[in-house]
């Protein structure tokens, strides 16, 4: 679904208008950033969130310009205690 369809989609968030929504938004975003970086041993730093502009844009259907680098945990090796493949 595209950017244009799901902008014409009606939402609980869109009658509470755009500046309440971009404080949702901010918030909720803010929550999950936090709970990663305590559940998550390699989640990258936390040190420059979206701003209240930004998740206004957000909040009138503009997408973002700048996103967050992807993140991958790295995932162990099982080995064989006996060294056998």
């Amino acid at each position: 679904m595209g950017t244009r369809a799901v902008r014409n989609v009606p939402t609980t968030l869109r009658s509470l208008g755009v500046d309440t929504t971009a404080a949702l938004l901010r918030q909720g975003y803010l929550n999950c950033m936090n709970i990663c970086s305590l559940l998550l041993e390699e989640f990258p730093s936390f040190d420059d969130p979206p701003s209240l502009d930004e998740m206004r844009q957000l909040a009138r259907g503009v997408p973002r310009k700048r996103y967050p680098e992807s993140f991958a945990p790295p995932v162990p090796l099982e080995t064989d205690e006996r060294g056998d493949d």
